[in-house]
């Protein structure tokens, strides 16, 4: 059954499962120059990352692509300001 939270408690007992992190990431534009009034509509954009639980500290969450023989590769780091859910699968 597929767990959601916010800060993982005893993250040990989670890390090489799979899991959703739904996050508010930063980004830009890329255009050059844009109106005032169009860069103030300008706000983060609601990301899910899927991935295997590697760990959750109090500054962020680890995430990684693949995980096999106790290696993980391509970890990714989330802030824990920018997390809105963790789903633990």
């Amino acid at each position: 059954m597929p767990k959601t939270v916010k800060i993982v408690r005893n993250p040990a007992k989670y890390e090489g499962n799979v899991c959703v992190v739904e996050w508010g990431d930063a980004w830009t534009s890329g255009m050059a120059y844009t109106t005032a009034s169009d860069a103030k509509k300008l706000d983060n954009l609601i990301t899910k990352d899927v991935g295997f639980f590697v760990n959750q500290t109090l500054k962020g969450i680890t995430i990684a692509g693949s995980y096999g023989d106790g290696r993980y590769r391509g970890p990714t780091f989330i802030p824990n300001g920018m997390v809105r859910s963790i789903t633990l699968l």
